[in-house]
């Protein structure tokens, strides 16, 4: 599967700018749109930490300018104002295909069994509303990790070897997933050799 990762921080949606047969598309409609057309997936990050690319700074900065004592950028995940223009940005995109990346819990401040709980809730919805034709189709977590990689160890690491519960729902959410690609592709083929037919 082809797979490109894609920033649709807000100021990416009015900077982006595709060429197309001499003509200027703007948004990330259009970049979905080319990427389905070619058989694309797309990872849609929806916040990061890096100010150049509109990330949670951004969304700290306009509660700011509204007035807000924030002290940290850190306040993106607590302050209500920060959290509601957040909020804003999701739901313009959720009517599109997504895939939720870099979901986690870290096992620093967690017990294990807590991250399962969030990604067995999370890959249940995910998987609801793929298998009822809605917008998402995926998810990542951060992050996977194997054997040696401690240098990069951050309390959100999954080691499946070290995880085997994880691990285990990683699994079945993959399983599931691939039970719907095969059955919306067996659809797509039944549908494109009734148009060939003319039926």
């Amino acid at each position: 599967m082809e797979m490109e990762r894609h920033w649709s921080t807000l100021f990416l949606f009015v900077l982006l700018l595709i060429q197309k047969q001499g003509m200027f598309h703007l948004g990330l409609d259009f970049a979905i749109s080319e990427a389905n057309r070619h058989g694309i997936k797309l990872v849609l990050s929806l916040v990061n930490n890096y100010d150049q690319y509109g990330g949670k700074k951004q969304y700290v900065n306009w509660a700011r300018n509204q007035g807000q004592s924030i002290s940290s950028d850190d306040e993106f995940f607590s302050n209500s104002v920060v959290k509601d223009y957040y909020k804003n940005h999701i739901k313009n995109i959720l009517n599109k295909p997504v895939l939720f990346a870099e979901f986690g819990k870290s096992a620093k401040t967690s017990p294990y069994d807590q991250r399962d709980e969030l990604f067995d809730k999370i890959y249940s919805a995910i998987y609801s509303s793929a298998s009822s034709g809605g917008a998402a189709a995926g998810g990542l977590f951060w992050q996977l990790l194997t054997e040696g990689m401690d240098s990069y160890r951050d309390g959100y690491e999954v080691i499946f070897s070290e995880n085997p519960s994880t691990a285990s729902i990683v699994s079945q959410q993959s399983q599931k997933l691939n039970r719907i690609r095969k059955m919306y592709a067996r659809l797509r083929n039944v549908e494109k050799l009734t148009q060939e037919r003319g039926d």
